[in-house]
């Protein structure tokens, strides 16, 4: 009798090697460096705490029925047991399910072959790293697609897809059609935003992570 594959645990945090030195995420170069966004961040913060709610909590809890939902994905296309469900609140679960048929929505009218999913990348002459949710063949194409469970998009989404293009064209030789898939967690909708030229994205991921070097040194 075959033995049932035990679900993994999630990783919220995925590290990166190069060469055996860790690297930092994209996300990571993003976040400590990008600082378009911390205007709209902290007006947000600020109405939380005036409510009386905790904003790093929400924040937590969001990125977890988002962490929750990719992996769902990765079950259904991978065809192998990944979610421990007893491991999350059944709010978490709910909201993460629904982020999943927001997704079926969107697959059940796709022609789509799947390459890879949940992929860790790194690119050596950069030197950081990224996971891609989904390199697939899209209606003949060779595609990446990011997927979101936020409510809106955002700027910082589309220089994060930019890198990992660049990702992926390092992995596999070649340049894939971008696409971010944001999932509706409320109710099962979704919104599907095609961005066949990335190149001043490209570029802002190449100056943060130059600029991410020079705030290395400078700490030090």
């Amino acid at each position: 009798i075959e033995a049932k594959k035990q679900p993994t645990k999630l990783k919220v945090h995925t590290p990166y090697y190069i060469g055996g030195k860790r690297v930092r995420s994209v996300t990571t170069i993003i976040d400590a460096n990008l600082a378009w966004k911390w205007p709209a961040l902290m007006a947000w913060q600020r109405n939380m705490l005036l409510a009386g709610t905790d904003p790093k909590a929400i924040t937590r809890e969001a990125a977890d029925v988002g962490t929750i939902a990719h992996a769902m994905i990765e079950e259904f296309l991978s065809g192998q047991e990944i979610v421990e469900r007893d491991q999350w609140s059944p709010v978490q679960i709910s909201e993460a399910e629904v982020a999943f048929g927001s997704f079926m929505a969107w697959y059940e009218r796709q022609k789509l072959d799947v390459i890879d999913t949940e992929v860790s990348l790194t690119h050596r002459h950069y030197r950081f790293g990224g996971t891609a949710d989904l390199i697939c063949d899209l209606n003949g194409k060779f595609t990446l697609i990011d997927f979101k469970s936020s409510k809106a998009l955002y700027e910082d989404f589309v220089i994060q897809l930019a890198a990992y293009q660049m990702l992926v064209k390092h992995r596999y030789g070649r340049s894939p059609d971008c696409w971010i898939l944001r999932l509706g967690k409320e109710r099962p909708e979704f919104e599907i935003h095609h961005y066949p030229e990335v190149t001043n994205e490209r570029n802002s991921v190449i100056m943060l992570v130059k600029l991410d070097r020079l705030r290395e040194k400078i700490k030090r």
